[in-house]
């Protein structure tokens, strides 16, 4: 996508002007250089909250002073898209800087799940499992904060993989997302990954998100006291589905090891 920002405070563009900004482009861009557009490409029209305060006329009955009020108000700007305006210092045209994954993949894990034979496709910004077509859909390596964040997110996915009618045909009745059948599947999703961690040798932190997220799912559950319990006897099935389809290690060359 391209670098939205605003040519005046050089600040970032966000929600719908960064949406109308990059929707469609027309032919060419503004030249600062010149006090008359040349021509230009598509603006957009942003929004920002602001406010103003002036004297309403009313008197403090206590001190005597006249009343300042505050009214907020929408105030529009025409703004164009970085990459429509022509002749603007180089730093305007650098693209904003991500924060990258610094840590190196695991090849025991890398082995591990390429060993499934799961497809897995990475691009994208979603993690998901698609039961129509039978993908694991991942972001590449590169934008997970660590390793661990990658091989965990895999790993609930992969879980996921288990439950198409050609391996464990685990159906919990899902009719739409957030009902009953999804929480327990996401149920079983999130204690299969936490196993394969653990099986994989994978530390993890305690992260507040996965127990909220793992709650959330409970909360669906509530008149169900051995939801939990049902849920990790599935994600142990599916972890030791996983494992079974590893290549058998001969004992001499375990040995050797």
């Amino acid at each position: 996508m391209p670098n939205a920002a605003h040519p005046v405070s050089q600040g970032r563009v966000f929600g719908i002007t960064l949406v109308t900004s990059t929707s469609r482009s027309m032919p060419p861009a503004i030249n600062p250089s010149r006090t008359q557009p040349s021509a230009c490409h598509q603006s957009s029209y942003a929004f920002r909250a602001e406010s103003i305060c002036w004297g309403c006329g009313e008197t403090d009955e206590k001190t005597g002073e006249e009343i300042d009020q505050t009214i907020p108000f929408m105030k529009g700007y025409t703004v164009f898209n970085i990459e429509q305006i022509e002749g603007l210092p180089a730093h305007y045209y650098a693209p904003a800087k991500s924060q990258l994954n610094p840590d190196q993949r695991i090849e025991a894990a890398d082995a591990f799940f390429a060993d499934t034979g799961a497809e897995i496709r990475h691009g994208g910004s979603s993690a998901y499992y698609c039961p129509p077509e039978d993908y694991v859909q991942m972001p590449v390596f590169e934008n997970f904060r660590d390793a661990e964040s990658y091989y965990a997110t895999l790993a609930h996915e992969c879980t996921h993989w288990t439950r198409h009618k050609s391996r464990l045909d685990r159906d919990f009745g899902r009719k739409r997302f957030g009902d009953e059948g999804y929480a327990r599947e996401e149920l079983v999703a999130e204690l299969g990954a936490a196993f394969l961690c653990a099986d994989l040798g994978l530390t993890l932190e305690d992260r507040e998100d996965h127990a909220a997220y793992i709650g959330s799912w409970l909360k669906v559950l509530k008149d169900d006291k051995r939801a939990i319990f049902t849920a990790a006897a599935h994600a142990q099935r599916a972890t030791d589905y996983l494992h079974g389809l590893q290549p058998l290690i001969d004992e001499a060359d375990e040995a050797a090891a």
